[in-house]
């Protein structure tokens, strides 16, 4: 998924399967982005406007959820 943000939304990331790198921040403030890992049946938190994207960080398929509110 391309760099992108939910603006006013909070988002929960829940990695079903595979293994996901999640790059926080970045580029739009001029700073490197964080890289986070999760595997399967790890989650992670994203406060409302924060700039992220989501890759493949395996071999194989990645498959997650996301949820936003």
């Amino acid at each position: 998924m391309p760099w992108h943000s939910t603006q006013q939304r909070e988002e929960l990331l829940v990695c079903l399967a595979g293994r996901a790198a999640v790059e926080v921040g970045g580029a739009a403030n001029g700073h490197r982005p964080t890289r986070l890992r999760l595997r399967a049946g790890q989650a992670l938190f994203l406060a409302a406007g924060v700039r992220h994207r989501i890759l493949n960080d395996g071999r194989g398929p990645l498959r997650y959820l996301y949820v936003t509110g």
